[in-house]
């Protein structure tokens, strides 16, 4: 088969069939509010037009707000009683201590109310991705990773434009992945997760970012430049 200046990527070792994932590259810089809002937004909304996604948004961004004045209110009360521990037990026990009371209380009571909302939207599209998104890059291999899974990713992923939707979705859905971990939500979805990351790796290692090839390149010529001096000496 032939493969143009790509080279072949090695499968991943121990021939399991979900093999252990490699430390990836960092995720990129976290997106706005508004950017998180509106994918869950459209994770969630179905058919509709979006000239209607404001029946999702500003609810959510409404709600965003209210939180941010709530948290105010405790971090008020808990400067007189210590912790914001005390302060979430004192507002529940009476509602009155806080112009409006919201029951909502993160895990961590030094953690923002609107954190318990953001989870469940990043969650939400986070199960989204995982389950209209993979499974198409999924089907490309049987999970065995061996030459003929490693050959099928390196010919699908030749076009430049199918690589690039794939590393953009592959990134969000890694980006979303370390936001929600560790959570037991995650459980089902760890397998694929696995597989797709391990379908990165293979992909990215075929076809490197356009530096990194520069970089290759560079290195290369100087080893020459070196072996030519030292046949002439």
């Amino acid at each position: 088969m032939a493969r143009g200046n790509s080279q072949k990527a090695s499968a991943p070792p121990n021939g399991s069939r979900t093999p252990a994932v490699l430390k990836q590259v960092p995720p990129e810089t976290d997106k706005s509010l508004e950017s998180w809002i509106w994918d869950a937004a459209c994770s969630i909304r179905g058919a509709k037009d979006a000239p209607k996604y404001k029946e999702f948004i500003l609810p959510l961004i409404f709600a965003k707000r209210l939180c941010d004045v709530f948290d105010d209110e405790l971090n008020r009360i808990a400067k007189e009683v210590s912790s914001r521990a005390k302060a979430f037990k004192l507002v529940k026990h009476d509602k009155k201590l806080v112009r409006f009371y919201l029951p909502l209380e993160p895990k961590n009571p030094d953690d923002t109310v609107w954190s318990v909302i953001r989870i469940g939207l990043l969650k939400q599209l986070f199960k989204a991705k995982m389950e209209s998104k993979v499974p198409p890059y999924l089907a490309l291999v049987d999970r065995k990773f061996d030459d003929k899974d490693v050959d099928n990713l390196i010919e699908h992923f030749r076009d430049p434009g199918r690589r690039e939707e794939f590393f953009k979705e592959y990134k969000e859905i890694e980006m979303l992945y370390e936001i929600i971990s560790p959570d037991a939500f995650l459980r089902p979805f760890i397998g694929d997760y696995t597989t797709l990351s391990a379908i990165y790796a293979v992909v990215r290692n075929a076809y490197p970012p356009a530096r990194r090839r520069v970089r290759n390149s560079q290195n290369s010529l100087r080893c020459r430049r070196s072996q030519h001096r030292g046949e002439t000496r």
